[in-house]
C-alpha cells in the first residue's frame, strides 16, 4: 500500500508537470540544433526498493541515442516487515528473518529512441528505452544485537552476531547492528538485467533534460539469492520502476 501511493505521489506531480508544459508558450528561435552527446543523473523509485542511476550517450541517428548507463538498487524482500523490540529498550528496528541486505550494481547498454519529438523548446518529449547489460548482486549478511543470558546479577552486554533464525528467537534480538558488520562477507551473485519504459522529458531549454522515466527491469541471477528465511531462493527478479532524471546534453 506504501509503494502504491509512492507511486500515485510520482505520477500527480508528472501530470503536473505535463500541463505545465504545455500551458508555457514557446516559440521557435531558429533553427534546430542538433547535439551530439548527452549525460544525465537519476533518482529512482521501484516496487522493491530505491535506487540511483548515471548515463552518458551519443547520437546515432536523427531518433536513436546510443547510451552507456550505471545503476545502483536496493531489492528489498516482498515480506519483509520492520518491528522493534521495545522491551528491551532497543530502539534499532530490524526485519524479522531477513537473512541479506540485497543489492545491485548495473553496467548496460541500450538505445533511446524518439517517439514524439519537440517541436518548441518547453514542449514534451516522448522516448522509448532498452537496456541490456550486467547485474552484479551483493548479498551481504544481516548481523544483530544479541541478549546475552547469564546467572550472574549484571546483565551482559549484548553481542553481535551473524543472524541465524535456527539459533536466535524472537526474544533474544535487542535490534540491528551497524550495516557495516558482514561487510566482508558479502557475496557475489553475477547475471544479467533488461530494462524497458518510457521517459517523457518536459525541460524548457533544448540543451537541458528533465524527465520522468516509467518501465519495469528484469535481473537474472546465476546463483540464486536468498533475502529472507524460510522462502525460496530466486534467480529471476522483476520490479516496475519510476525515475526523475535531470542531465544535459552538448553540441560535440
Amino acid at each position: 500500500m506504501k509503494s502504491l501511493k509512492i507511486y500515485i505521489a510520482f505520477f500527480l506531480v508528472f501530470l503536473f508537470g505535463v500541463n505545465y508544459c504545455f500551458a508555457q508558450q514557446a516559440s521557435l528561435d531558429g533553427p534546430k540544433l542538433l547535439y551530439k552527446k548527452m549525460q544525465t543523473k537519476s533518482l529512482i523509485i521501484h516496487s522493491r526498493g530505491w535506487g540511483f542511476n548515471y548515463r552518458q550517450g551519443k547520437h546515432i541517428t536523427g531518433k536513436i541515442d546510443g547510451v552507456y548507463e550505471f545503476e545502483f538498487a536496493t531489492i528489498r524482500h516482498p515480506k519483509e516487515v520492520k518491528v522493534q523490540n521495545t522491551i528491551q529498550g532497543n530502539n534499532k528496528s530490524f526485519v524479522l528473518g531477513k537473512l541479506n541486505f540485497f543489492s545491485t550494481l548495473r553496467l548496460g547498454y541500450g538505445l533511446q529512441k524518439v517517439i514524439y519529438a519537440k517541436e518548441v523548446p518547453g514542449a514534451l518529449e516522448i522516448r522509448w528505452h532498452n537496456y541490456l547489460g550486467a547485474s552484479i548482486g551483493l548479498a551481504k549478511p544481516i548481523y544483530l544485537e544479541i541478549r546475552q543470558l547469564s546467572n550472574d546479577p549484571f546483565p551482559l552486554a549484548p553481542r553481535s552476531e551473524r543472524y541465524d533464525p535456527e539459533i536466535h528467537r524472537p526474544a533474544a534480538i535487542l535490534g540491528r547492528s551497524s550495516f557495516f558488520k558482514g561487510l566482508s562477507q558479502t557475496a557475489f551473485h553475477p547475471g544479467v538485467y533488461y530494462k524497458s519504459g518510457l521517459s517523457f522529458d518536459f525541460a524548457q531549454e533544448d540543451d537541458r533534460i528533465r524527465n520522468i522515466e516509467v518501465g519495469a527491469v528484469t535481473d537474472f541471477f546465476i546463483r540464486p539469492v536468498e533475502i529472507m528465511a524460510y522462502n525460496p531462493k530466486t534467480v529471476l527478479i522483476v520490479s516496475l520502476y519510476i525515475s526523475f532524471n535531470w542531465g544535459s546534453k552538448t553540441l560535440n
